[in-house]
């Protein structure tokens, strides 16, 4: 870990990131390098769990519980940072994957959110010669 300059976990805000990061900072701070520590939560967007309120009691959304993953293991606030993530366009440009894409896709071609993803899935692995 001494030997980079930024250290930067991605957090989801589950439990796999809270035990990882549980480690990591456990890690970087026996090496003496928890303030190169950046986390970031590569956020969805719209598509993410919203915050709720259920019988009174107010349950965080998943980029709110990334924050607090980071600040609880020693993050400063201001060190979290959250990105959105980002998909191919129709005209090959990068833009927001969760911008409404599928949904114009789906306006134009008769399909559903599962169709698009499958689209792009399939575009992905098509073949590129004679099997």
């Amino acid at each position: 870990m001494t030997a980079y300059d930024l250290l930067a976990p991605q957090l989801s805000g589950g439990k796999d990131s809270a035990v990882m990061m549980a480690v990591f900072m456990e890690a970087a701070q026996a090496a003496g390098v928890d303030d190169r520590v950046i986390s970031y939560h590569a956020s969805l967007a719209v598509l993410e769990w919203p915050p709720v309120v259920f019988d009174g009691i107010r349950y965080p959304g998943v980029s709110e519980l990334a924050a607090l993953q980071s600040t609880t293991f020693g993050v400063p606030a201001d060190r979290h940072v959250e990105v959105t993530r980002t998909m191919p366009g129709p005209d090959g440009t990068q833009m927001p994957h969760a911008d409404g894409t599928a949904h114009n896709w789906h306006k134009l071609n008769g399909g559903d959110r599962a169709s698009y993803v499958a689209s792009r899935l399939k575009a992905s692995q098509a073949p590129k010669g004679p099997e």
